[in-house]
């Protein structure tokens, strides 16, 4: 099967969402490349073949990039998610923490005795992740600046 780059690359107008719980933001992004693992095989070839030269789409990519990180401003602006996290570096723990496991399959076979695609794995990686966030981005247990704790 020959792979060509233009399939997978999104058209312009596809707008980068988060959900609107915080917590919600790594699952919703795992379950986005659990249901494109052709994109995901891509861009891992991607990456092991182009290094750090620019890539086919880049201008597209580096905006919906930038949607991305302003969605995840908006939220801290919101409260929802802590104010102090550099927005690109939140962005690319999610990434990570999102593709890993389906990008190394066989390192989460490994490690969990699981596929990447088996559904029960992806459930609870995705009830997993769903806690991560809520602990990674809880802001009401954060004390405000200038705040004393007891």
């Amino acid at each position: 099967m020959q792979v060509h780059e233009a399939q997978f690359r999104p058209t312009v107008q596809w707008k980068e969402t988060l959900p609107p719980h915080a917590a919600d933001v790594i699952a919703a992004r795992f379950r986005k490349r659990a249901a494109n693992m052709d994109y995901l095989r891509f861009l891992t070839w991607e990456a092991a073949s182009a290094g750090n030269t620019p890539v086919p789409g880049e201008t597209e990519r580096r905006q919906r990039l930038t949607e991305y990180a302003d969605a995840i401003r908006a939220m801290q602006a919101a409260r929802l998610m802590p104010a102090d996290f550099d927005p690109r570096l939140t962005q690319l723990l999610i990434l990570a923490l999102a593709s890993y496991p389906l990008a190394f399959t066989q390192i989460t076979r490994l490690v969990t005795g699981r596929a990447a695609t088996d559904p029960k794995f992806q459930r609870k990686w995705t009830s997993f992740l769903r806690k991560v966030g809520a602990r990674l981005f809880a802001t009401s247990a954060r004390p405000q600046r200038g705040a004393r704790t007891a």
